[in-house]
């Protein structure tokens, strides 16, 4: 499976503007976003359903984390709305 693995921002002639780095697991589900700023890291169900993403940027600044889960016909909820009460994660 073939995936993008980076991304590359140039402002002529040869200035990088923007660049990202990706990863991904087995299934082809995105892991990680590595940008010169921060790292997004995301989890997955056993079904590869999108359980969770997490900001991690310099520690001078604070991590957002996001979390979401699915109710009973596959429809992704928000915390508190059938997902997922409360999850911390520190990557």
């Amino acid at each position: 499976m073939s995936r993008v693995s980076s991304i590359t921002a140039v402002k002529a002639p040869s200035t990088v503007v923007a660049q990202s780095a990706y990863t991904y697991d087995d299934v082809g589900n995105r892991r990680t976003k590595t940008h010169p700023e921060y790292t997004d890291a995301y989890a997955y169900d056993e079904l590869a359903r999108l359980t969770s993403a997490a900001r991690q940027v310099p520690e001078t600044r604070p991590t957002s984390p996001s979390m979401m889960g699915y109710d009973s016909v596959e429809t992704d909820t928000p915390p508190g709305e059938g997902g997922p009460t409360t999850t911390a994660t520190s990557f």
